[in-house]
This record gives C-alpha cells, sequence and structure tokens, in this order.
C-alpha cells in the first residue's frame, strides 16, 4: 500500500479542519459555554412562546447582521429532537430592486429640480431591467416559499404531491431493475398470450390441490397484471393531479393556467398535504424583510392559521402538543406603523446586536488573535478608526474583510507589507464596502482614483494661498520701505500740524497744552479721541483774548495727510522700521516660499489637512470611512503596492521593503542596510524625498556622492532634515555622529535650514569641539551675506560674541588664512561686540589686534581692562577705578578712546556709571562728556547724579538741559555769574532748576553776601518776583539787591515774600503803596512806617479810609510827633465816624499837650472815646481856653454823670482829691460856673465841691 498517498491524504484531512476552524461568514452554531450564556436568554425566551398553544407567529427582530441566524441555528441544534424545524431562507431575490430600494436617488432627482413624476419616470426607464412591480414580487416570494417547502423532503415523502420533480434514479435500478423488469412484464405478456396462461385464471379450472399448482404460469400472470396496474396507477395519477406545465431543470415550479392568483392560496391543498406527511412544528423563515413588501406577510399569518385549523393535522401526534409555529427572523424597521408591527406577530423578540461600532474594535482583536497574527499588526488608532466609521458593520462583513487581508497579506508577502498592513486594510475594507469602485481602480477610473488623482488640483489651490501671502507680505515690505517718516513724534507733529490748519488766524496760543506735548503718545491719543482742541483767540472788539475750541474729524485729516494710508498704519510702518520688521517679513516669505515647495510634495494626508476633503466625498456610500482613511492616510496615493505583486529583480527583498516603507511613510531605522541605493535613488520619484520615512544613511551618502547627477534629490533630502522635526533632529545628530566628510552636509543643511545654526549652537548636545568643527565648516565653505541671509543673522552674533573661542580654535593646517579672512568680513557684517575677551594665543593674536583696533568688542569693564594692560604703557589702575574717563583719554590707546568716544552711550551706561567709586572725575573730562552731542541726555543726566565734580563755569557747558540738571543736583560753583548765565539762557526766566539750585542752604549763604550789579537788573526783578523760593532764602537774597524800587509789580508775590519786599527794597511811593493796600493788607502801612516824615508832606496824594487811618495811629513805628502832624490832616468825618481813632487822636493831644482845631461835636466825640476820668477830664482841661461856656459846660457834663452835678442848683458833688480835679474844678469856679470846692471834711481823699445856687 503506498504510505506516502495515505499520510498526505490524512494530512490534506487535517488541513481541512483546520480551515473549517476559520470563521465562516455563515450563521454559526454556538458551542463554546462562555458564547451560549450571552444567548441563553434568547434560547429560553424561544423554547417558551414555542411552547405556548396561543403563540403561532413569533419575529425574532434585530438589525441587519445582530446575529438572529446565529440564535436560530444554535436553537435548531440543541433543540433538535424537541422540534421538527423546516428553514425557509429568501436570500436568493437579494439583488432583485424594487422602486423603494430607489429613495435615495428619487431623492436626489426632486433635489436637482425634478418633479416627483419625471424622477420616476427616469428611475424606471434606467433601471427597467431590474425593477418589479409589489404584486410580481409577492406572487415571486410566494413561489420561492413553496418551492423551498417542496424540495425540502424527498419525493418518496410526498408520493400523492402534484408537484412532480426530477427523480434521481440510482444505475442500479435505471440499469439493472427497471430494463430487468420491464423485459420480465414484456415476457410474461408474451407467455400469458402465446400459451394460453389466461386459461388459468378461468376459475373452472382451480383446483385447490397442491399437486395442481404450477408455479410458471402464476408467476407469468402476476408479472403481467402487476405490470398492468402499474401503468394504470401512472395514467391515473398524470390525470388526476392539478395541471403543472413542467418541473425544469433549476428545481423552480412554473405555474399554468392560474398564474395570476396567489401560489400559497392555490396550493394549500398541496400545503396541507405537505404537513401531514411530513410532521414539522416549526417553521423557521429569515430574510423575508428584505424585499420591504409586508403583505407576504399577511399570506403567511393566513397559512398558518388555515394550517392550525385543519382537523386533519390537529389529531397528529406530531402537532398535537402546540401546533404549527412560524418563526421569523426579520429586521426591527420592517413596519413603519408600530401597530401593524403587533398585529402579525402574536410575540416579538429583540435582538441586541451582537456586533456595531462600539464592541468592533473588540471582535477585530478576537480575530486577529484567533490567526496568530502579531498582535501590534496593527495600532490601536487604527483598529478604533477602522471599526467605528465602517457603517451597518455586521460580523459577516468584519470577517470577510478580515479573511480577504490575510489572504491578501500572505500573497504579497508579509515581510514587505511590514508597516504597511493597516494600509493594506484599509484597502480590503473599501474593496467590500465600494465592490464596484474598487474594481475601478485597476483601470485607472472611479470614485477613489479621481480623488486621489485630482492632487494636483488640490495643491494647486494651496499654492495658491501661499501665493497670495506671499504677494501680501511683499506689498506691506513695499510700504513700510516707501514710508519716508523715520520717526513717530514726527509723524504726529504731521498729523498735529494739519490739525492747526483749522485753526483760525487770530488763534494765538493754547490753553490747555503745549504743542510739543501733543507729540507724546498719551496727549496725542487724549487729542485724537477727544476730537477738539482749545486754544485762545484775540476778539476784534475786546482787550482780552478768549476761549475757543476746535472740533475736528480725525479721518479727515488722515485723509488730507495721505489719502492711502491711516496715522496708524503709517505708524505700523515706522514702527516696523525699527523693531526689524521687514527682515521678519523677509523671513516669513521665504518660509512660505519653502511651504509652497514641500506643498507639491505632500501626500494625501497632508493635503487634506489643510483642503476640506468633505466636498469631494459626496459621491462616496460611506464617506466618514473614506474621509478618515484618507485624512489618516491609510488610502493613498501607493494604493497599487497594496493590491499587485513584487517580483524580485533589481531590488533585494529589504531594497524593497525599504521602498515600500518609504511609500507607506513607516520609519526604519537610519542605519538600515541598502543593496542597491543607485537603483532606490532611481525609483524613487523626488516627491518621497519630502517623507521622514526616506530618511537613511546608506542613501544620504550615495546621494552626497553623486550629488552632480542626484543634485535635486539630495537638496530635497536636505530640506527635509530641515523641518526641525524631532526625527530629523536625531537624523542630523547620528549623521554627525558617524565622522564621515561632512563639508557638503554642513554645507547644504546650513543652506536649506534656516535654524541650523541655532540648533547647534544652542540646542544641541554636542561637545564643544564638535560646535568649533562644524562652526569652522560653515565660516570656510558658506558665502558669508548668503549664511547670514539663511540663518539668523542675531543668532550667528550671538553665538561669536558669547565665546570668542569660535574664532581662536580652527585648524592652522587647514586654510588658516581664508578663515581669518572670513572672520574678518563676518565682524563687520554683523557688527559683532564680543562679549568676552579672553587673553590671546600665539594662533589667534591677528585676530585679537583685529577685535581691538575695530572695536568688534563689547564696552565692559573686564574688557577695557585688558585692553588697556595689553596695550597701554601709561595705565593707572586706581584712576581707572576714579576718573575713568580721564584715565582712559590719558592712555594713549587710540583705537580704545576713538572707539569709546563712537560708543559713548554704551560705554557711560555699561562701565562709567557702574564703578563704585569713579565719583572724582576730572572737571574737563568732565565737560566733554556733557558737551558731547552724541552722548545720551538722559545718560548725562546719570553722570551728574554720580559725579561729586562741580563745573565752575556754567557757560562752558553747551546743552541748557544739562545745565539745568547741574543746577538741579548742585553740580555748579553757586556764583551770581553762573546764575545770571542760564537766567539769561532761559530766557529771562527763574525756572524750577535754578530755583531748586538757589534755595541750597550752601547755595543762598554763598550768593547772599555778594551784591548784583547795575547790569543785573532784569535778573533783579525776577528774583523779587520769584515765588517758588523759600522765605527764609528769599529775604537772604534782597541783600544781595542793588536797587530800590519806585514801582514794582509784585502783586502775584507771596504775602510773607512781600513783607520782606516791603522792608528792604520798596521805596515809599504811592504805586507801591496801591499795590500793597490792594492786595496785602496791613502791609501799606509797613511802606508808610519807612518814610512817614516825608509822607505827611504829600499826604494826600496817599489814599486812606478809617482803618488805613487807625493802622498808621497804632503804628509803633510812627513817633509821636508824626502821628500829631498827621491827625490835623484827618478829616473830621473819619474821627467822627470811628470811635477808636477818635480815641487814639484824644491820647495823641493829651500826650503832646498840645490842641488842633476841632469842632466842638468831634471835641465831644473824642471825649467820649477816652476811656479814664483822667483823660477826659485833662481834655476839657486842655480845650479850657478855646471854649465858650456853655461849651465847657457841655463838655463836663460828658466827662462822667457825676461831673454833671456840677451844674445842678445846690449839688454837692464830691471827687477824688488828686491834681486833674482840682485844675478843672478851679477853672469852673473862676469862670463862675460852680460856687466853691474844697476837702471834703469827712473823707480828706474826697473833693466836694459846691454848685452855684
Amino acid at each position: 500500500m503506498n504510505l506516502k498517498f495515505l499520510s498526505t491524504f490524512f494530512k490534506r484531512k487535517e488541513n481541512i479542519e483546520e480551515v473549517s476552524v476559520i470563521s465562516s461568514l455563515a450563521p454559526k452554531v454556538l458551542m463554546n459555554e462562555e458564547d451560549l450564556k450571552k444567548v441563553e436568554p434568547y434560547l429560553d425566551k424561544l423554547k417558551n412562546t414555542l411552547n405556548a398553544k396561543s403563540i403561532n407567529n413569533i419575529a425574532l427582530t434585530g438589525g441587519y447582521g445582530s446575529g438572529k441566524s446565529t440564535i436560530l441555528k444554535t436553537f435548531q441544534y440543541w433543540n433538535k429532537n424537541d422540534y421538527n424545524f423546516l428553514n425557509i431562507s429568501l436570500a436568493a431575490f437579494n439583488q432583485t430592486k424594487t422602486k423603494e430600494n430607489f429613495k435615495e436617488l428619487f431623492d436626489l432627482k426632486i433635489k436637482n429640480g425634478k418633479s416627483e413624476k419625471e424622477a420616476e419616470k427616469e428611475i424606471v426607464n434606467e433601471f427597467k431591467e431590474t425593477i418589479i412591480n409589489n404584486e410580481e414580487l409577492e406572487r415571486q416570494l410566494e413561489i420561492s416559499i413553496l418551492q423551498q417547502i417542496v424540495y425540502k423532503v424527498k419525493p418518496s415523502n410526498l408520493p400523492e404531491s402534484r408537484f412532480k420533480r426530477i427523480v434521481n434514479i440510482p444505475n442500479w435500478k435505471l440499469w439493472g431493475l427497471i430494463p430487468l423488469s420491464f423485459t420480465i412484464w414484456i415476457i410474461s405478456v408474451i407467455l400469458l398470450f402465446k400459451y394460453n396462461f389466461l386459461d388459468y385464471v378461468n376459475p373452472k379450472t382451480w383446483t385447490f390441490r397442491v399437486k395442481d399448482f404450477e408455479l410458471s404460469p402464476t408467476m407469468i400472470f402476476l408479472f403481467s397484471f402487476m405490470g398492468i396496474g402499474y401503468f394504470s396507477k401512472l395514467v391515473v395519477s398524470l390525470f388526476s393531479n392539478s395541471k403543472i406545465n413542467k418541473v425544469n431543470l433549476k428545481g423552480e415550479i412554473e405555474i399554468g393556467d392560474n398564474s395570476n392568483k396567489s401560489i400559497l392560496n392555490e396550493h394549500y391543498d398541496e400545503i396541507l398535504y405537505y404537513f401531514e406527511k411530513n410532521p414539522f412544528n416549526v417553521v423557521v423563515i429569515e430574510d423575508l424583510d428584505r424585499f420591504e413588501n409586508t403583505n407576504i406577510f399577511t399570506k403567511l399569518r393566513e397559512l398558518n392559521i388555515l394550517l392550525n385549523n385543519a382537523d386533519t393535522l390537529k389529531n397528529k401526534e406530531e402537532y398535537k402538543k402546540f401546533g404549527i409555529k412560524f418563526l421569523y427572523a426579520v429586521g426591527d424597521d420592517l413596519f413603519d406603523d408600530k401597530k401593524e408591527r403587533v398585529k402579525f406577530f402574536e410575540y416579538i423578540i429583540p435582538v441586541i446586536p451582537f456586533i456595531n461600532s462600539t464592541n468592533a474594535e473588540e471582535q477585530l482583536k478576537t480575530l486577529i488573535k484567533d490567526s496568530d497574527l502579531e498582535e501590534n499588526v496593527f495600532s490601536k488608532e487604527f483598529i478604533s478608526d477602522i471599526t467605528t466609521f465602517i457603517d451597518d458593520i455586521d460580523m459577516r462583513l468584519l470577517i470577510n474583510i478580515f479573511h480577504e487581508f490575510v489572504i491578501y497579506r500572505k500573497v504579497l508577502n508579509p515581510n514587505i507589507l511590514k508597516g504597511s498592513e493597516e494600509e493594506l486594510f484599509a484597502m480590503i475594507t473599501y474593496k467590500n464596502i465600494e465592490p464596484e469602485d474598487f474594481n475601478k481602480l485597476n483601470n485607472k477610473e472611479g470614485k477613489l482614483y479621481n480623488l486621489i488623482n485630482n492632487k494636483k488640483s488640490y495643491i494647486t489651490v494651496l499654492v495658491k494661498e501661499k501665493n497670495d501671502k506671499i504677494a501680501k507680505k511683499t506689498v506691506e515690505i513695499e510700504d513700510i520701505e516707501e514710508e519716508n517718516i523715520s520717526n513717530i513724534k514726527e509723524l504726529r507733529q504731521i498729523y498735529i500740524n494739519q490739525i492747526l490748519t483749522k485753526l483760525p488766524n487770530n488763534a494765538i496760543y493754547f490753553s490747555e497744552i503745549k504743542i510739543n506735548d501733543l507729540k507724546e503718545e498719551d496727549k496725542f491719543d487724549e487729542l485724537i479721541s477727544e476730537g477738539k482742541i482749545s486754544y485762545r483767540y484775540q476778539h476784534p472788539h475786546y482787550s482780552n483774548s478768549q476761549n475757543n475750541v476746535l472740533n475736528f474729524d480725525f479721518d479727515e485729516i488722515e485723509n488730507e495727510v495721505n489719502p492711502n494710508f491711516t496715522f496708524e498704519d503709517r505708524k505700523y510702518f515706522i514702527e516696523s522700521k525699527h523693531n526689524d520688521r521687514i527682515e521678519t517679513l523677509q523671513k516669513e516669505i521665504e518660509k512660505l516660499k519653502k511651504e509652497k515647495n514641500e506643498i507639491e510634495n505632500w501626500d494625501l494626508t497632508q493635503i487634506f489637512r489643510e483642503v476640506d476633503i468633505n466636498q469631494y466625498l459626496s459621491e462616496f456610500s460611506n464617506n466618514g470611512l473614506l474621509r478618515n482613511l484618507v485624512l489618516e492616510g491609510y488610502i493613498n496615493e501607493n494604493y497599487n503596492d497594496y493590491i499587485s505583486l513584487f517580483h524580485e529583480v533589481s531590488l533585494t527583498v529589504d531594497d524593497k521593503k525599504f521602498e515600500k516603507s518609504v511609500k507607506a511613510s513607516f520609519n526604519e531605522s537610519f542605519e538600515y542596510k541598502l543593496t542597491h541605493s543607485e537603483t532606490i535613488a532611481d525609483k524613487l520619484e523626488l516627491k518621497w524625498f519630502s517623507r521622514d520615512s526616506i530618511l537613511n544613511f546608506d542613501l544620504l551618502d550615495f546621494l552626497g556622492e553623486e550629488y552632480d547627477k542626484y543634485s535635486q534629490k539630495y537638496n530635497a533630502f536636505i530640506q527635509l532634515l530641515s523641518n526641525e522635526k524631532q526625527r530629523s533632529i536625531e537624523f542630523i545628530d547620528g549623521y554627525i555622529e558617524r565622522k564621515k566628510v561632512l563639508n557638503r552636509f554642513i554645507e547644504k543643511i546650513t543652506i536649506k535650514w534656516g535654524g541650523f545654526w541655532d540648533y547647534v549652537f544652542n540646542k544641541s548636545t554636542y561637545d564643544v569641539n564638535k560646535k568649533y568643527y562644524i562652526f569652522e565648516i560653515i565660516i570656510l565653505n558658506l558665502n558669508l551675506e548668503k549664511l547670514i541671509e539663511i540663518q539668523s543673522g542675531k543668532l550667528i552674533k550671538k553665538t561669536i560674541e558669547e565665546n570668542i573661542k569660535y574664532l581662536y580654535n580652527y585648524d592652522k593646517n587647514y586654510s588658516p588664512i581664508w578663515f581669518e579672512s572670513q572672520i574678518e568680513k563676518l565682524l563687520p557684517l554683523l557688527n559683532i561686540k564680543i562679549l568676552r575677551l579672553e587673553q590671546p594665543n600665539e594662533n589667534s593674536k591677528y585676530l585679537f589686534e583685529l577685535i581691538y583696533k575695530k572695536g568688534h568688542y563689547k564696552i565692559t569693564n573686564e574688557n577695557i581692562l585688558l585692553l588697556l594692560n595689553e596695550f597701554s604703557e601709561e595705565f593707572d589702575n586706581l584712576s581707572f577705578e576714579t576718573t575713568n574717563y580721564s584715565a582712559i583719554q590719558n592712555s594713549k590707546c587710540e583705537p580704545l578712546i576713538k572707539y569709546i568716544n563712537e560708543e559713548i552711550d554704551n560705554y557711560i551706561e555699561n562701565v562709567y556709571l557702574k564703578l563704585e567709586n569713579n565719583v572724582i572725575e576730572d572737571e574737563e573730562s568732565l565737560k566733554l562728556l556733557l558737551n558731547n552731542d552724541k552722548l545720551d541726555s538722559k545718560l548725562k543726566l546719570k553722570i551728574i547724579e554720580k559725579v561729586e565734580t562741580k563745573i565752575s563755569d556754567l557757560s562752558s557747558i553747551n546743552d541748557i538741559e544739562v545745565k539745568k540738571y547741574l543746577l538741579i543736583e548742585n553740580k555748579v560753583v553757586p556764583k551770581w555769574d553762573n546764575v545770571i548765565s542760564y537766567y539769561k539762557e532761559s530766557e529771562n526766566k527763574i525756572d524750577d532748576s535754578l530755583v531748586k539750585y538757589l534755595n541750597f542752604e550752601n547755595v543762598n549763604s554763598t550768593l547772599s553776601k555778594n551784591k548784583l550789579v547795575r547790569e543785573n537788573k532784569d535778573f533783579e526783578i525776577s528774583l523779587m518776583l520769584c515765588n517758588e523760593l523759600t522765605d527764609v532764602n528769599y529775604d537772604k537774597f534782597l541783600n544781595s539787591c542793588y536797587f530800590g524800587w519806585n514801582k514794582l509789580n509784585f502783586e502775584d508775590v507771596d504775602f510773607n515774600k512781600v513783607v520782606f519786599l516791603t522792608n528792604k527794597v520798596l521805596n515809599t511811593t504811592k504805586d507801591n503803596y496801591d499795590i500793597l493796600r490792594e492786595n496785602f493788607k496791613n502791609n501799606h502801612i509797613k511802606l508808610l512806617e519807612k518814610n512817614f516824615t516825608e509822607i505827611l508832606v504829600k499826604f494826600e496824594d496817599f489814599e486812606a479810609d478809617g482803618n488805613d487811618i487807625l493802622l498808621i495811629l497804632k503804628s509803633e513805628k510812627i513817633n509821636i510827633v508824626n502821628k500829631f502832624d498827621f491827625i490835623t490832616k484827618i478829616d473830621e468825618t473819619i474821627i467822627g465816624s470811628n470811635k477808636e481813632i477818635a480815641k487814639i487822636i484824644g491820647e495823641i493831644i493829651l500826650q503832646k499837650s498840645k490842641t488842633i482845631d476841632l469842632t466842638i461835636d468831634i471835641k465831644k466825640i473824642i471825649l467820649n472815646s477816652l476811656v479814664s476820668i483822667e483823660s477826659k477830664v485833662k481834655f476839657v482841661t486842655l480845650y479850657n481856653e478855646s471854649l465858650g461856656t456853655s461849651e465847657l459846660i457841655e463838655l463836663v457834663k460828658n466827662i462822667s454823670w457825676s461831673y454833671g452835678e456840677l451844674f445842678k442848683k445846690q449839688h454837692k458833688p464830691t471827687f477824688k482829691a488828686n491834681n486833674y480835679n482840682i485844675v478843672l474844678l478851679g477853672i469852673l469856679k473862676s469862670k463862675g460856673l460852680i460856687k466853691n470846692f474844697d476837702i471834703d471834711k469827712k473823707d480828706k481823699t474826697l473833693i466836694r465841691a459846691v454848685a452855684n445856687y
């Protein structure tokens, strides 16, 4: 026996078993305990409902692919002993279309403007071969149901059926039994008649004896008549059944005359007979819902009722228990009306989908695991994406996609496809979703082909966007360059001037703000926002100027100044000039150009990240899935690699794998070895050199070696490395680490990657020697202007400035002269300033001296010290610390002196001001600094603050602002010449700076000791009118005044200062008196007090009221003589109206003991104003001689009540015994106005007077 054959046979059998384990697309019978648990509720519910007598029509509902068929198959398997199942499946009509199948197309035509009739007519014409009406569909369904019922059982099980089928007759019967039987029958008939065997049938010849029985005639007789009986049966059967035209070879029943009737109703007796002969008690009907025809359910329900009510079936043992059940597997969306749903079925069992987009991910993982594929063959993200976006996913579809993937992968070689499995699976998925369109790919047709191959049109749109941006930025550069104003304040002035042109011609000045102040940003913004400006103007009818406001529209002002650009536009242009905006825009333009070039090589994934893909997906049935597959790069331009075979010829498998990895964007290691680098370089188009997956050391080496031939691809490779991605950085690091010849690589990467310099010298972890090496290569191999243009000039400058060793550490054996020459050009190109100079070695002395002589170093204390120690023979460290600028000026280091004077601001800020002890600068050196026009004024102020040196001659300082600050900081020697000089330069004004200076204690103490001269008259006036001086200092400075002033407009001077002014410099003139009297209460009297004797002569020139007279009379500085003379000039009405004046006049008269001419009334007023009795008595006594009797009596009476008693008859009043009373009584007695007076007898201290009788 051939054992090998047997082993092969059994091996094939084993393989067949293995294949059978592969997941089938057909419904499964669940055997696994875990799977059975999941469907156990359905199985239990099915059993319960089938056993219920009242429930005959049962629906198992669920979406397509939800697992209904699997549940039914599993139920039948585990309950095959309890029920007899008859399965009917109508999937054979799946390709048949009805009008209802074209709803989407119908809606689309309506949307495009067609009427309903036109849309329906067009659809019928387009699909007339496939559209059938509902009645025809129902008949075909009924025929199919009847067909499946009949053909379920053997013909022998339906011996009386009128539906005849082709019977398969076995060869032994066809070639043996039938011919033999027919031959025997023919022979029997011939013998029967030939030998008169019919006579044996005559009863007369019958004997019932055994010996009379003849076997042969009997057998011939039996065979003959059995044959006749058999043929009779055939004839009866043929003419007694319903008319059947034929049963064709395909097994389809074709009906005859009653073809327009319901098939099921027409052949109900046949169906009844069928169930009588075949005890099927559960009829399982699947896929009936796919035809979207509910009428068939009505007929099946009627059929079920007829069958269950048929007496011939009720009594059969198989149907007694629960009758005949119809079990339907239908979709949830079969009935739109919920009432119809419950009308057709007595019980509905819903099925939760076994698989959908939420759990398909786990099912796919299970398939991968069961197929022994690597678990990581797909990324988690891909599995999630692919399962999420497949609409109406079901297990059968998922299994089929996976099976096809496994087959394709095996045929296409897993090693070559490594890294591209996701792309292959994506294409297989699309093949299952859009099979017709997938088929067209090979012919370069179809929707997907057009989507992918319209790439150029997408790129054109993106490139146009970049070009538009480039054009916009170019215009912006032109606008900035064309702006001829370089200072924003100057620009503001232009617009302010335009506003001022709107003022009337008689406008004088601005009342609220100075014009210069308007140029400041906050004031200018305020002016614009308010849209108005206040000013004063001279009205022709009034002597004083008037206030007014000008309202303006700034938009109009802008248009008048420049109709093309607003103020903000021009301000932006000016700012752009100062903040390197043009350079930034140029870099942005270069970046856009670079991006534009990159776009040319973009793949679909990159393109559709920028372009809205949705507008191109309307034709696809599952555009969500396709959108995801394209956007994530699973479907791309390389689809042919996943649907065609590779034949190894010019490339090795490894080379081919690399090629596919490049196209699939799968990153191999940089060190991946290539056998045929040239072939790969030739096969890969230029566009692939913009992908990260192209990065390979061997390939770059080859392209560099053959640069003349492959310059475009080498440059594209370098361009890729300039994208600053982490992988590109890692490649550059690795490539440089290989330490091969790097000249071309460094040169090209520097040109292509604008950030290469920044990366190498700021971000990389290269050791310092490697950085020196790269620096040298760049300097030696690149045009410096181009280097600065491509790389950031600021970064190159920063790198060299921060580390001078880049200039020191170069290979002396490799073009040192060229290196030095290049550096000599580079230093001024970038205006490099080394931050920290270092002592040069022998090799670097040339560059060190170059840096020193050309000033390519930052001015710092350390750098200057190093240079002075290196190049100066007369250098003193002490003077460097205390008089720094003088020390440098005296060092004789001309390049240093020249450089510092050119960079004076820098020097002052970074060196001079930072030296703590640098405070005793030589005055001449200090004046050089303060008079240096290049030195910033703010720094001059800081110098003044710092140094202790004082300027002896303020006129030697040029800048008025510097002079101001010198005064403020008290850094001027106190001399009137300095003060007068500054005063004159300040337009004859004592400004705040001068005031502060004059208020210093040392200043006013010194100056007040020196007199001003006649020539200083204007200053003296300003000094006397200066309110800002302290009162103490003001008083001191009045001592220095040269003039005494008859007239001075000091109305606005402070009150306290007026006191000093009055006392020291004001002459007693009417002008001064009037100002004082009007503005400074009581001070005018002080002016009179200074020279009252002279004033008396012309007192009538001085206006004085009662209060003024009172103050004069009270003045302690006016003597009694002048006061007495003064009261003679006082008008009596003033005396009469002011009691206090009268009192003081009375006191002066008494004090002087001299009378003045007064009327009796005034005398009486003065008498009454005097306080003491003594004064009154003496006043009367003094005026005795000038008084008549009646006047005397009246005055005496006014002394007091007691004195009035003297003139009452027989009264004897008493008075104190003193001299003034004795004198008065003596006068009265002498004039006979009283009788007598004498010492009182009772009280010697009193005098008793006796009035006349």
